[in-house]
């Protein structure tokens, strides 16, 4: 979803990741910061399960670290002073945002962005492909299942 809302908007895009397990989100925040998003996480101090905000912490530089009661008005402040520029979104943020969202479902498309490994999609026996531009293992089919090696 990060993916595919950084793609469409660019540099408009609020990207907010709270409380929760493991870093699933930590790509997609990515992807948003490479598109000229702006990325705002919850206080992994104040969040009932910080690994997720702690991985994206870890992962990226970060525009807003704010506790949960605050990023209301970080979002209101964030848009009284956004501007529009153009920002070119990258070809391999591009290409898995077409994967994710099934316009896309060629096996060359997904080697365009990884390589192969002898692991098979646990959702649909497809073969997964090692993500080359992500800090954090992450693997992904050609049907669109992405996945990341902590579990």
């Amino acid at each position: 979803m990060f993916r595919s809302a950084a793609v469409s908007h660019g540099n408009r895009v609020i990207g907010i990741i709270l409380t929760g397990y493991l870093n699933d989100g930590t790509s997609g925040m990515n992807a948003i910061k490479r598109s000229g998003g702006t990325c705002i996480v919850q206080d992994p101090n104040q969040a009932e399960y910080p690994d997720m905000p702690l991985s994206v912490l870890e992962s990226m530089e970060v525009d807003y670290c704010v506790p949960l009661n605050k990023i209301g008005e970080t979002i209101k402040e964030i848009t009284k002073k956004a501007e529009e520029r153009i920002v070119v979104i990258q070809d391999d943020v591009l290409w898995e945002a077409e994967i994710s969202e099934k316009v896309v479902t060629r096996i060359d498309a997904v080697a365009q962005i990884g390589e192969t490994t002898n692991y098979a999609c646990p959702d649909c026996g497809g073969g997964l492909w090692h993500i080359k531009n992500d800090k954090n293992t992450r693997y992904r089919c050609h049907v669109g299942h992405s996945y990341t090696e902590k579990i």
